[in-house]
């Protein structure tokens, strides 16, 4: 599978932790939420199922970036990567049959499965405001997440969390809060 390699080779191992708030958390890829449902789209207009290099022809992007948005997919399980194909699943197959709120509650709560979310709203709910500014968010990210650049993850965590509405982020302050759908 495609996140196997990338994750396995580019990414150090997560160590088990209580509720994951010790230890090394499990990045996602630093990718648009948008490019990972237009790549389901692009999929979906395939039969379901498409060559990993020719999804790349696809796009404008470099092979690299297509295999990012496919793990990207593949950790919220809307994608399957057997040998070298993208597969949309079930629940993929779900995502690009609804409309963008329907899209949004079901990338959300594949969201919530992925320990670098519950960590961060966890991390929100933990503190005093309920609330963490961006910078601090960047430190932790990269104490929590060995080789990955923090603001990268932080921008990533911004964009799909502001998607779902599980994080909200006001750029005038700085601050970020957990969203209307985190509860």
């Amino acid at each position: 599978q495609i996140h196997d390699i990338i994750v396995g080779e580019f990414t150090p191992v997560a160590t088990d932790s209580k509720e994951g708030m010790d230890g090394e958390l499990e990045p996602v890829p630093a990718v648009h939420i948008g490019e990972v449902l237009g790549m389901l789209e692009v999929v979906h207009d395939h039969a379901d199922r498409i060559n990993v290099f020719a999804l790349n022809e696809l796009t404008t992007r470099d092979f690299g970036r297509t295999l990012a948005v496919a793990t990207a997919a593949e950790m919220l399980e809307l994608v399957d990567t057997p040998k070298e194909h993208v597969v949309l699943t079930r629940l993929g197959l779900d995502v690009v049959a609804r409309h963008v709120g329907d899209r949004k509650a079901i990338v959300r709560g594949q969201m919530r499965r992925l320990d670098l979310f519950q960590w961060a709203l966890r991390l929100l709910r933990a503190a005093p405001s309920k609330r963490i500014a961006r910078q601090e968010l960047e430190a932790a990210l990269g104490e929590r997440v060995p080789g990955h650049h923090g603001p990268d993850l932080v921008e990533t965590l911004i964009d799909w969390g502001r998607f779902t509405e599980l994080l909200s982020f006001d750029p005038a302050t700085g601050f970020l809060t957990a969203g209307a759908a985190a509860e």
